[in-house]
């Protein structure tokens, strides 16, 4: 997807500032519904935004724009990409943190026994895979690097908007939930 010569029918780009934007947008919806929290939030949505906001892609290219987990279907041996109303031209950085922020199993917010292993594994094994798979499409091993080092900073983004999502399906606030996804969107900025 990202090698492809396709070009959405637009002239806009999807960069960090863009999710930086949504990022602060989350956070504020999040602190409205957990004031408790709401300093801890503050405050990573602030790191965040900054460093989505300094980001610059060596490349912008066919993006998925919502890719995830979900959108993979299987047939016969091989593998389709589905759902391509989101398409945009960004940072491939943008897939590969939205996947592997909706990697994430919804037991891990439970502290559920073997769901961090799995993610874990999983991410590895998605890493090492698109690792792969770009080198065999000629991208080289610094540029790929990194595509997977920006990625952590959309991945953290993302995982805003799985909270904010959670937080507005379920009917009460669940402080323990958000702090663990707060813990993972930490775990992800660099230091």
């Amino acid at each position: 997807l990202h090698n492809s010569g396709v070009h959405p029918n637009t002239n806009e780009l999807r960069t960090g500032a863009h999710e930086a934007k949504r990022v602060k947008e989350r956070a504020v919806l999040l602190m409205d519904r957990h004031p408790v929290q709401a300093q801890e939030l503050q405050r990573l949505a602030q790191q965040l935004a900054s460093r989505l906001e300094m980001l610059q892609s060596e490349t912008y290219c066919l993006a998925h724009g919502g890719f995830k987990p979900s959108q993979l279907l299987f047939h016969s041996q091989h593998v389709f990409i589905v759902d391509f109303d989101g398409f945009c031209l960004a940072d491939p950085a943008l897939d590969v943190g939205y996947f592997l922020a909706y990697l994430r199993p919804s037991g891990l917010w439970y502290h559920r026994p073997g769901m961090r292993q799995w993610f874990e594994t999983a991410a590895e094994v998605f890493r090492r895979t698109y690792r792969q798979a770009a080198l065999e499409h000629g991208i080289i091993h610094g540029v790929i690097d990194r595509i997977l080092e920006r990625s952590r900073l959309y991945e953290a983004a993302f995982l805003f908007k799985i909270a904010t999502r959670r937080v507005s399906r379920l009917n009460s606030p669940r402080p323990q939930e958000l702090s663990v996804m707060l813990n993972e969107i930490a775990a992800c900025l660099p230091y």
